[in-house]
């Protein structure tokens, strides 16, 4: 039996050594096919990623030209409100200041015309005053 234990001893380590290869091959071979898809994966995530940074570049640069055009849209009509100041507004209110002064021009006349008046009337008191006074003296007479 040593003899046929020593040759099931063999073909089990022939086997063994067989099965050891074979595993050894399918190892090599599945890393090899992990590594192709390692490599294709990373390939696609690169191309993914590529992909998406255009897109946001893209946005980008298109938000960037309508933030260029809303602020250039901003600076004129801040610019048109500057300038409809400039010509109406300023202009309004000069009108308003000159008939405020034309106003005060008139009240100054008024009472020009006003303390005139009551000049006249204390001298007109004066006069009647006078007139009585004489007209006294002429009854007295």
């Amino acid at each position: 039996m040593t003899e046929d234990l020593k040759l099931v001893l063999d073909a089990i380590h022939s086997l063994d050594q067989s099965l050891n290869a074979k595993i050894d091959s399918v190892n090599e071979s599945l890393n090899a096919k992990i590594d192709n898809v390692n490599e294709s994966l990373n390939a696609k995530i690169d191309s993914v990623n590529e992909s998406l940074n255009a897109k946001i570049d893209s946005v980008n640069e298109s938000l960037n030209a309508k933030i260029d055009k809303v602020h250039d849209d901003l600076w004129q009509a801040i610019n048109e409100l500057r300038l409809s100041m400039d010509n109406e507004v300023k202009h309004a209110i000069r009108i308003v200041a000159e008939g405020h002064l034309d106003l005060s021009r008139r009240l100054d006349k008024s009472e020009l015309h006003y303390a005139h008046k009551e000049d006249y009337e204390v001298r007109l008191i004066i006069l009647e005053q006078d007139v009585r006074s004489i007209k006294e003296k002429l009854k007295m007479t």
